[in-house]
């Protein structure tokens, strides 16, 4: 990848001469056992613009076992003022048992999976080449791939050449490579080793765990927060809620919640339910007679439990999660759904569906007369102190709102999400979470019924625990304490709600990008009931 003075590097700060810091290289999967790369640092061909003449003599290689993230080439120990742009490599190193282990893997899925292998077209630059594509992605294949972006704004903004050997020809490509390069105007004298954390400072290890995360991951910002017995013990901000305006991240700072919307709106069933508003076990047409009948009925506890046989996105229709438009009540956000066949017969498989809750959204706006969104303002929000918790109305300038970046980095905002308040479009704080947890777990407004109907596994009709009760995973953590939780993630943003009910402990994570969704909250749990 060029590294240049463009008029967008020099607003980030690039003004040669500087001295080199850091590259990193995104490690979109890797289905290796250990792999291998190598960085150079070459200048730029005064001829032909490929890369060059080497800059970086000494060879740097970097070997690693993990499955994604930023691999990471440290440069300061070789003192490096570069005056003009340069190029920024990478080269993977193979040897003989990984060629064959790649090579024997692509065999087998051509002979298993003939129908996924397409010859396309591609036009770069005024040229076409054919291709050979894999459909629906291919990075289960054995291998280890970076990460790549095709995006016209990319190819505009960067450029990037690739080879197959390092005796190959440089080809000009679209497709940009998605790494980094920190630098300095000022050379670095000494690098201080962080000091460890002592084994009793469970705020130190946390606090590691979470810097570290994010500097291996690229997560732009995050938000995270533990209580016990009802007391806030740790919260803490990380990194930009911006990164262009360098914003940082604050306790106000509002994130995409996703899928823990379910179990805010499991609350507002529970109540409704004790005010003899609503039966969970009656045929759902019984408060939604314009929801069409299917071919067998069902209840809003089965849709709460992922029972119902309401499907879930299509994975090959980014349409179906990206929309662009806005609908004014959950009820007229059906139409995204309600026209499409059961996937089997309710009660006889749990098969996870956000477009069920997107039904039981429309059902609580039927039931109270009252927008889903003002609905849950007036009775859940407003009266547990959630105050920066509200829908991501994309009609709306909220205040203190995360940006939220794709994999790529780029800001990405993921279109309109009204159509689903109920089961994945709510704003919050990693706060505001705690308090919804503690709330769960000591709060006097729920009953030990509600409680019990919330945390309680279902079963399928065959006597099959599902884990799932209503709008809560439960089960165990790898110690044996006792969980109930949920994760929620999109392209942009993703979240984590954990309570340990034995524990009296919550913990709470929000993030502005998809990576966070593999972050170990577990271990923030471990940390805070001493017992690793």
């Amino acid at each position: 990848m060029l590294i240049e003075n463009t008029t967008a590097s020099k607003e980030q700060g690039l003004e040669f001469p500087v001295y080199l810091e850091k590259a990193r290289l995104r490690i979109l999967r890797n289905n290796l056992p250990a792999f291998k790369f190598r960085v150079r640092l070459q200048e730029v061909d005064s001829i032909s613009g490929e890369p060059g003449a080497d800059i970086l003599q000494q060879s740097v290689v970097v070997e690693s076992t993990m499955r994604k993230g930023w691999l990471d080439f440290e440069l300061t120990p070789f003192k490096l003022l570069i005056t003009k742009p340069f190029f920024v490599t990478f080269e993977q190193i193979l040897d003989k048992q990984d060629r064959t282990i790649i090579a024997d893997g692509y065999r087998e899925f051509m002979r298993a999976h003939p129908e996924r292998l397409v010859i396309d077209t591609i036009e770069f630059e005024g040229k076409k080449e054919p291709h050979l594509m894999i459909k629906q992605g291919g990075i289960d294949l054995p291998g280890t791939f970076i990460a790549i972006t095709s995006k016209d704004w990319a190819a505009k903004e960067f450029t990037s050449f690739t080879r197959q050997t390092s005796f190959a020809e440089w080809v000009k490509v679209r497709g940009i490579v998605t790494a980094m390069i920190s630098v300095s105007n000022q050379p670095i004298t000494k690098t201080e080793k962080p000091k460890p954390c002592d084994d009793t400072n469970i705020i130190c290890k946390a606090t590691k765990l979470c810097e570290t995360f994010m500097d291996e991951t690229g997560v732009n910002g995050m938000q995270i927060s533990v209580s016990k017995s009802g007391e806030l013990k740790w919260s803490r901000a990380f990194g930009y809620a911006d990164v262009d305006t360098h914003k940082p991240v604050t306790a106000q700072t509002k994130f995409r919640i996703n899928s823990i919307s379910k179990s805010l709106t499991a609350l507002a069933l529970v109540r409704l339910e004790s005010e003899g508003k609503l039966d969970l076990d009656a045929p759902i047409q019984k408060y939604l007679p314009e929801f069409p009948e299917k071919e067998y009925p069902f209840t809003a506890r089965q849709l709460a439990g992922h029972l119902a046989g309401i499907r879930d996105y299509r994975q090959d229709d980014a349409s179906d999660l990206i929309r662009t438009e806005h609908y004014a009540t959950a009820i007229d956000a059906l139409a995204t759904f309600k026209e499409d066949s059961l996937l089997f017969e309710p009660g006889t498989q749990f098969h996870y569906s956000s477009f069920g809750w997107n039904l039981l959204g429309a059902l609580i706006e039927k039931i109270t007369g009252k927008h889903y969104l003002i609905y849950m303002s007036e009775t859940i929000f407003n009266p547990l102190g959630m105050e920066s918790t509200l829908g991501d109305d994309a009609t709306k300038t909220i205040t203190n709102r995360s940006t939220f970046y794709d994999l790529t980095g780029k800001p990405n905002d993921l279109g309109d999400i009204s159509y689903k308040y109920a089961s994945g479009g709510l704003l919050s704080t990693a706060d505001d979470l705690v308090k919804f947890g503690n709330e769960m777990l000591n709060g006097k407004s729920l009953s030990g019924k509600q409680r019990e109907q919330l945390f309680q596994s279902q079963k399928t009709n065959a006597g099959n625990e599902t884990g799932y009760g209503l709008g809560w995973y439960t089960g165990v953590d790898r110690n044996g304490h006792r969980i109930w939780y949920h994760a929620g993630d999109s392209f942009s943003s993703s979240s984590w709600l954990v309570i340990y009910p034995d524990d009296k402990l919550v913990v709470a994570l929000v993030a502005n990008s998809q990576h966070a969704a593999a972050f170990d909250i577990y271990e923030v749990g471990e940390f805070f009931y001493g017992n690793k």
